[in-house]
């Protein structure tokens, strides 16, 4: 689990992840052995997408192994999620065996929007991602 203490109005104290660095981290969900958080940090690959409204690299899934009390330095949690799109928001089913997220498309008119999107966990990592049929 995420180790945060709350003390704000009824005596909880909040602190700060040590996986976040700075970027905007978001939707930290417990997964596993660690979390899953959406993060617009820079990756370490060549390939760098670019949210050209903000200048920011644009936001993929990271995962974050907990080892004891600490966590690992967060990895890409699969390269199905690493293209040109802007992830959002996620959940799993209760067995964590589909992730159901948003992602930023472009029609044919080059105007972005949200649609949602399945992914199933295989064998390899996660399946190529489905739209959800009420898009």
């Amino acid at each position: 689990m995420i180790h945060l203490e709350l003390y704000a109005q009824f005596g909880t104290n909040i602190k700060k992840a040590e996986f976040n660095g700075g970027h905007n981290d978001y939707n930290a969900t417990n997964y596993k052995d660690g979390v899953i958080f959406c993060s617009n940090r820079k990756n370490q690959i060549l390939i760098s997408y670019i949210d050209h409204q903000t200048s920011e690299p644009l936001s993929k899934f990271y995962f974050s192994k907990k080892n004891n009390s600490n966590f690992s330095k967060p990895i890409v949690l699969d390269q199905i999620f690493s293209g040109n799109y802007q992830y959002g928001a996620f959940c799993f089913t209760d067995n964590d065996s589909t992730i159901y997220f948003t992602r930023s498309d472009k029609n044919d008119t080059s105007k972005t929007y949200l649609s949602i999107y399945i992914s199933k966990k295989i064998p390899s990592g996660w399946s190529s991602p489905k739209p959800f049929v009420y898009n």
